[in-house]
């Protein structure tokens, strides 16, 4: 089964207005795209929270998406592999995914802040994720050691 999106048409600046669009609606206060040789790389964005201000960097990975595509070339002919359908499939299924999170949102099953935990932006620039990542997931030593141990 090849992956969702994976004829997607749409432009990539296309996709990220629809992506900012329904940030805006739902109470994002700043979007910002990053851009690369003329593409758009990356998604960060500011919501506002019982917090404060939090930054959100969304994930884009086209070079993996390209890899699922051509393995996905072997069953299925239909599937195009390059670079721009890659692109375009990996917005479509950001755009796809947000829209997802957002109606979670709507309808009162997580906050914001629940859904875009991982990707929120510390101050040297990494998401919590990847510092959990460096930290194998355990957010002081001592935890690791009581699960270890």
């Amino acid at each position: 089964m090849a992956i969702k999106n994976y004829t997607a048409q749409k432009s990539v600046v296309i996709v990220a207005a629809e992506i900012e669009q329904n940030l805006i609606d739902n109470g994002a206060v700043e979007i910002r795209k990053d851009i690369t040789d003329g593409k758009i790389t990356a998604l960060k964005f500011i919501i506002p929270t019982r917090m404060g201000m939090i930054p959100i960097q969304l994930p884009v990975n086209v070079q993996g998406v390209l890899k699922v595509l051509e393995n996905d070339k072997k069953t299925n002919r239909r599937v195009k592999v390059t670079f721009d359908q890659a692109e375009k499939t990996a917005w479509a299924n950001l755009r796809d995914w947000v829209d997802s999170q957002i109606a979670l949102i709507r309808i009162g099953m997580v906050d914001m802040e629940q859904v875009f935990l991982p990707y929120v932006v510390g101050p040297d620039g990494r998401t919590l994720y990847e510092v959990a990542a460096s930290r194998g997931f355990f957010l002081e030593s001592s935890d690791k050691e009581k699960y270890n141990g």
